[in-house]
């Protein structure tokens, strides 16, 4: 069993992410445990770590659930425990044969206390992405627009991505550049050449190699058999429509979007505005809703769907 640390956002993308590589047993405030591969969720957007669940029992029987445990270079850390921290880190430390190494150790142990469940693992690994040196004033082409690279690569997450990515309004590249940097094939589009351009600009500022741009329109692209298309769509005063409302803008994208996927694949639509999110004439099912507060005056919807 996993135990994957999430981070502070108070939003359902953290624990979401995590579904769409592995099955969910229980989810704590701090903490979600689960079942599947490790190594999958290094690429995790809001997470900040991943243990190894060694057992869980109540808090009145810790020390005597405890197995005989015995570790070289190892040290403890108790969390959510208030001014018992550092009695219990002291009492859980003597119980474990092996020496005690405060400032890296090799075995991390990580106590969790959630409520009156006590869930005791073992560090894996820390997830550390360098999202701020990839946000967009930091690439030599951008828009203020642009989504920042967590929640790019939280998006690509929520579409289970394994091999490839199509953004069909790739803009300048927010998302693709996430996706290659995942090692995925990422493919994008845009209607406007100056932001294909720019796109280009920004992957080679990155060194990524092996992406494909195309400049057109989204219903003049020929794709078909997708396995994931994500996609920041057009929403803002400063976003390009060529003048078309947005409601006939998303009716016939997202017929096009569920024309390129194939049957069980996966778009993830980011918009500021939940209603153009609802598509019913289409064959693509809405499996996840996400809401990301901005300012005062903007919230993103984050929409899931897939293609029956």
């Amino acid at each position: 069993m996993l135990c994957v640390e999430i981070s502070k956002e108070r939003n359902t993308i953290p624990v979401a992410e995590i579904a769409s590589f592995c099955r969910i047993s229980w989810v704590y405030d701090d903490v979600v445990l689960c079942e599947g591969s490790a190594e999958v969720l290094r690429r995790l957007a809001y997470s900040k770590r991943v243990d190894e669940l060694l057992f869980a029992c109540r808090i009145d029987e810790l020390f005597g659930s405890m197995p005989e445990m015995e570790y070289d270079d190892f040290s403890v850390r108790v969390f959510n425990a208030g001014a018992d921290k550092g009695r219990m880190e002291r009492s859980i430390g003597s119980m474990i044969r092996g020496s005690v190494r405060l400032e890296d150790p090799r075995n991390e142990f990580r106590v969790f206390i959630e409520g009156d469940a006590v869930l005791f693992c073992r560090s894996l690994f820390t997830i550390r992405e360098r999202f701020d040196d990839r946000r967009a004033t930091r690439r030599p082409f951008f828009s203020p627009t642009s989504l920042h690279p967590r929640l790019a690569r939280a998006m690509i997450n929520l579409s289970g991505a394994e091999r490839e990515v199509f953004d069909p309004f790739c803009g300048t590249g927010g998302i693709l550049i996430e996706g290659a940097l995942m090692g995925l094939r990422v493919h994008g589009s845009d209607i406007q050449q100056r932001m294909i351009d720019g796109c280009r600009e920004n992957m080679d500022f990155f060194g990524l190699e092996g992406y494909s741009l195309e400049c057109s329109d989204v219903c003049d692209l020929d794709a078909e058999g997708l396995e994931a298309i994500v996609s920041d769509m057009p929403y803002g005063k400063s976003s390009y429509t060529g003048r078309e409302p947005l409601k006939q803008l998303y009716s016939r994208s997202f017929t096009k979007l569920c024309d390129m996927l194939k049957p069980g694949g996966r778009a993830v639509v980011c918009t500021n505005n939940l209603r153009l999110l609802m598509q019913p004439d289409t064959e693509l099912s809405l499996v996840g809703l996400h809401s990301l507060y901005v300012n005062k005056s903007m919230r993103r919807w984050i929409g899931v769907f897939t293609k029956t």
